[in-house]
C-alpha cells in the first residue's frame, strides 16, 4: 500500500504562552453548565519564508468568574501560539483559503486537549472546550474588517516577535 501525499499544511511546533485555570468552588455538577466563550486568534506571514506562518490563539471561558445562571465549573485563560508551513508547490489561492480555517482549527483542537489534560486533574473532572465552527468565525472576521474595523491578519511578523521555525526536512 502506498501512503498517500502529505498535506498542503503541516503544524511544525506549537507552545503554550499563558494558561490560568481556576476551579469555581460555588459549581453545582447537578445543575447544567455553560459559559461565556470567547475565541480570537492572528495569523502573520513569515517574513522571510511566504510558505510559514505563525498563529496565535487566545481562548476565555467563563472569565469573569461564576454566575448562578452559567453555573461554568472552571474560569480558563489560555493563549496558545502555532507554527505552521506549507508544501512548496502550495499556490498562494490554496494558503489564503487554508490557513485561516485549517491553521486555526488545528491549533485549537491542540488547545482543546490541552485544556482536557489540564482538567482532567482538576476538582471538577475533565472539560472539554466546546466545538467552534471556524468557517463561520472567519466569515465574521471578514465582515468585521469591510465594516471598518481592522483585522491584524496577514500583517507579516512584529519586529523583534518570533517567527516560524525553519522548515524542517
Amino acid at each position: 500500500m502506498t501512503l498517500p501525499p502529505p498535506p498542503p499544511l503541516d503544524v511544525q511546533a506549537y507552545h503554550v504562552d499563558e494558561f490560568g485555570l481556576r476551579a469555581l468552588d460555588e459549581y453545582d455538577p447537578e445543575r447544567p453548565s455553560r459559559g461565556a466563550f470567547d475565541i480570537d486568534f492572528d495569523i502573520h506571514q513569515h517574513s522571510e519564508d511566504p510558505k510559514a506562518f505563525r498563529i496565535t490563539m487566545r481562548i476565555k471561558f467563563a472569565e469573569r468568574g461564576y454566575t448562578a445562571e452559567e453555573n461554568p465549573p472552571y474560569t480558563i485563560t489560555l493563549t496558545i501560539t502555532g507554527y505552521f508551513v506549507f508544501a512548496e508547490e502550495t499556490p498562494n489561492s490554496v494558503m489564503e483559503r487554508m490557513i485561516d480555517i485549517n491553521g486555526a482549527s488545528i491549533l485549537y483542537g491542540i488547545a482543546r486537549g490541552f485544556v482536557g489534560q489540564a482538567t482532567g486533574a482538576s476538582r471538577h473532572d475533565q472539560f472539554v472546550l466546546p466545538a467552534v465552527n471556524f468557517i463561520e468565525l472567519v466569515k465574521a472576521r471578514a465582515a468585521s474588517a469591510s465594516e471598518g474595523v481592522a483585522e491584524p491578519q496577514n500583517e507579516g511578523v512584529p519586529s523583534g516577535a518570533p517567527e516560524a521555525p525553519a522548515k524542517q526536512s
